[in-house]
């Protein structure tokens, strides 16, 4: 049977499933969440999360992405990790009106958001 499924170049169905990303080529998403967590706790606390708030924002953020990388598996192909970070924004602008977060007004206003007076 083995001679049969190599002469056809038959492969078994991966039992985890791959993504093809910038920066590292074919990963699992266990191998994308180590790779991008510590960068995202590092940018949730310069924006002024509570501590005690980032677990549930990475695990929202995560969510988010598995939702999308399972929609389309090439997502993170064209990006590098700044491009996949972007990407993980726990909270995105169709979920809330702007300059809002889901605990009130946002502690520091965006980039883009930002005018000098």
């Amino acid at each position: 049977m083995s001679d049969l499924k190599n002469s056809f170049g038959i492969r078994p169905y991966p039992r985890v499933a791959h993504y093809a990303t910038g920066w590292a080529g074919c990963r699992t998403f266990d191998e994308i969440y180590a790779d991008l967590t510590p960068n995202l706790n590092r940018l949730l606390r310069y924006y002024g999360n509570a501590d005690i708030d980032i677990p549930d924002l990475v695990a929202h953020a995560f969510m988010r992405l598995w939702i999308d990388l399972s929609a389309d598996i090439t997502l993170l192909a064209g990006v590098d990790k700044g491009g996949a970070e972007a990407a993980l924004e726990p909270y995105q602008s169709a979920d809330f009106p702007q300059g809002v977060s889901p605990r009130g007004l946002s502690r520091r206003p965006r980039y883009a958001q930002w005018r000098p007076r």
